[in-house]
């Protein structure tokens, strides 16, 4: 099995939307043998970047991807670390998600 640890769906030079950014990525891996992903979502929702919230509604049901979440540790918001208890407890087999 072929693991690829450091993947990401972001916008740097493309007007693509995030979708079709992930549905590129899972092409890519299928012409390079690749079994598994693991996504690093970015701390906020930018524009560019996709946060770890967005992220994780957009791999549901693709077993192929499991998610890396994001916080600030530096500028953290009671509300922040609120979002990761909930997607902590939300880690099912369909949704993996690792911190």
């Amino acid at each position: 099995m072929i693991i690829d640890a450091h993947t990401h769906v972001g916008r740097w030079q493309t007007t693509s939307s995030f979708e079709e950014i992930l549905e590129r990525l899972l092409q890519e891996m299928g012409k390079a043998g690749v079994d598994k992903s693991l996504v690093i979502a970015w701390i906020k929702n930018d524009g560019n970047n996709v946060s770890t919230e967005k992220l994780v509604e957009m791999i549901q049901g693709k077993e192929r991807l499991y998610a890396i979440g994001s916080i600030d540790l530096e500028n953290h918001e009671a509300t922040d670390t609120d979002q990761l208890e909930k997607w902590l407890k939300a880690v099912n087999y369909e949704t993996p998600i690792l911190f």
